[in-house]
C-alpha cells in the first residue's frame, strides 16, 4: 500500500466542514480542535488481482500527540468522500478523516494500522505528521 497525506485543515475551518458534513457532529471538547486529513490510499496486493481484498475503514487511522500519547477516537462524520472501501489490488481511493487534537499540540501525528479492522496481516503502523 502507498499512503499519501494530501491536505490538512485544522481549527475553525475544519470545524466548519465537519459541521456541514453532519448535523449530528458536536463541537470539539474545550482545549481541543478538529483536524481534517485528506488521504490518498493506493492498494497493491501480491498475487492475482481481485483475490486479496482490503477493507479500508476510518478506524484504521488514529491520531496521537507529538510526544506519542494517543488521542481519544471520537465519533465524527467527516466530509465526503470518506475513507471506506473494499479495495482490490491496483485501486486508489482519496478521502477525509477527522481527528480531535489538543489546541496546544503543534505537531500531532496520524497513524495507520491495517490490523485495525483490515484484512492485511502484519500491516504494521505508519506515521504521518498532521501540519
Amino acid at each position: 500500500m502507498k499512503i499519501t497525506l494530501v491536505e490538512v485543515i485544522r481549527g475553525e475551518e475544519a470545524w466548519k466542514r465537519i459541521r456541514e458534513a453532519s448535523l449530528s457532529n458536536k463541537a470539539a471538547q474545550p482545549g481541543f480542535e478538529y483536524v481534517l486529513a485528506r488521504v490518498k490510499f493506493e492498494y497493491y496486493a501480491r498475487g492475482t488481482p481481485g483475490l486479496c481484498i482490503h477493507q479500508l475503514s476510518p478506524q484504521q487511522f488514529s491520531a496521537c500527540s507529538s510526544n506519542g500519547q494517543d488521542y481519544e477516537v471520537g465519533e465524527v462524520v467527516p466530509p465526503k468522500p470518506e475513507m471506506r472501501k473494499a479495495m482490490k489490488s491496483g485501486e486508489t481511493v482519496e478521502g477525509w478523516i477527522a481527528f480531535s487534537v489538543s489546541q496546544q499540540d503543534k505537531a500531532p501525528m496520524m497513524t495507520y494500522s491495517a490490523d485495525q479492522g483490515g484484512a492485511i496481516q502484519h500491516g504494521g503502523v505508519k506515521w504521518f505528521l498532521l501540519r
